[in-house]
Formats: C-alpha cells, sequence, structure tokens
C-alpha cells in the first residue's frame, strides 16, 4: 500500500490480486515469507487493511496488479521482486490512474 497525496483528503493505492496473479505473486516473489500463507488470508488482510484505512479517513483505490507487467516493471527498473517494489508499483499505477 501506497499514500498519494490529494488536496483534501489522502489516497492509497492499494495492490489487488486475482488468486491466479497472487499465486503467480507467491512464485517470483523475492520475499514470499511475508506474504500470507493462503489467497484467502491475502483476501482478509486486504480487506481489514482498506478498512481500517477508510475508517481513518484515507480513501483507498482498488490497483489490480499483472503479476507478469510487474516483473518486466522491476527488470526495467533494476528492482528486487519485494514488498518495496510492490509498493512502488502500485504508486506509479496510481499515478497513471490520476493522469487520465
Amino acid at each position: 500500500m501506497k499514500k498519494e497525496n490529494s488536496s483534501k483528503n489522502p489516497v492509497v493505492g492499494v495492490g489487488w490480486y486475482t488468486q491466479i496473479q497472487w499465486h503467480k505473486l507467491q512464485r517470483v516473489s523475492a520475499d514470499p515469507e511475508i506474504l500470507e500463507e493462503s489467497y484467502e488470508a491475502w483476501v482478509e488482510v486486504f480487506i481489514k487493511g482498506c478498512s481500517m484505512l477508510e475508517k481513518a479517513g484515507i480513501k483507498t483505490v482498488k490497483i489490480p496488479i499483472e503479476v507478469d507487467e510487474f516483473v518486466q516493471w522491476c527488470k526495467q527498473n533494476a528492482l528486487a521482486l519485494d514488498a518495496d517494489a510492490r509498493s512502488r508499483f502500485v504508486t506509479e499505477k496510481l499515478h497513471e490512474i490520476n493522469r487520465t
């Protein structure tokens, strides 16, 4: 999750994975040990995290992630496939959405 500034209320982009994409992420991630053990557990954490942010007055924007695109982006930017890169990727996607 990454914070994106707006004029009044903060906005956070939150990476969303389908079940297939999440399993791909588990296979390619440099830090699989920090990922939840199952897709269902990840969805639960995702929902709780978004709810907490929304209650704190922070708008969340669901950013669908295609793992193949993420892998290519990491290669182009010489980044490890880890949590920091995932956060940066989501931030970039949020910026793209805000430009359109």
